[in-house]
């Protein structure tokens, strides 16, 4: 881990950053809800940056990424915004 651990339970709609990713704004990932096991799934909001998620949503087809809330932290910590997409 690069940062110090997080500790917010992030809201559906909220962006973050992954601790491992760089910090831009082509990285940001929206939460889109939490797993049984209290993981966060997440999506990036980028078209500029396509990865493949770690599983297919069934009904969005879109690229989930699922992760422990404690590397996923505050964009405006870092100085990004959605604006400089």
């Amino acid at each position: 881990m690069n940062y110090e651990v997080n500790t917010i339970r992030w809201k559906v709609g909220d962006l973050v950053l992954h601790d491992a990713d760089h910090k831009s704004a082509e990285m940001l990932m929206e939460v889109v809800g939490y797993t049984k096991e209290g993981k966060c799934k997440t999506k990036y909001i980028s078209d500029r940056y396509h990865r493949s998620g770690n599983r297919k949503d069934r009904a969005t087809m879109k690229n989930i990424w699922v992760n422990s809330i404690e590397v996923l932290h505050d964009p405006a910590r870092f100085g990004v915004s959605k604006e400089q997409l």
